[in-house]
């Protein structure tokens, strides 16, 4: 093999090396983002059935209130906050409607996620996906 040659070979094989590193890279990362999602879910569901226990009177926003707080430890003023941006980033788009149990979650896995990874520039995975299969759509 000539010495050009060889050397367009070396090259080739980093190259694929380097793009197998990273298609790795990005397996580990959606496997992580899943995990965040769906334990998630699942404590804010727990969370979500502990509050409708407690306080039967709470409906809506002010039941996910509650669960915020409890669950971020946050205090009320914080949790209202939470749950209007969970409803002007996922209620109001494409359509205006009430905001759902649903988006409130996903809105915390969304947080939960970039606390793991502040440079996260979005998800490989669908995160409405994992949420409904974990948290009852009327909720």
């Amino acid at each position: 093999m000539a010495p050009r040659q060889s050397f367009k070979v070396v090259e080739a094989m980093r190259s694929l090396a380097g793009r197998i590193r990273a298609f790795a890279r990005e397996l580990r990362r959606a496997s992580a983002e899943r995990a965040v999602a769906h334990r998630t879910s699942r404590e804010a569901l727990s969370a979500y059935r502990e509050i409708a226990a407690e306080r039967p009177e709470l409906t809506g926003t002010l039941r996910y209130q509650q669960i915020i707080a409890r669950h971020m430890g946050a205090d009320d003023d914080a949790a209202r906050r939470f749950v209007e941006r969970a409803e002007s980033e996922f209620a109001r788009w494409p359509v205006e409607r009430p905001v759902r149990f649903r988006d409130v979650v996903q809105y915390l896995v969304v947080q939960r996620w970039l606390a793991v990874d502040p440079q996260a520039q979005g998800f490989l995975t669908r995160l409405t996906t994992i949420v409904a299969k974990e948290i009852p759509e009327e909720l």
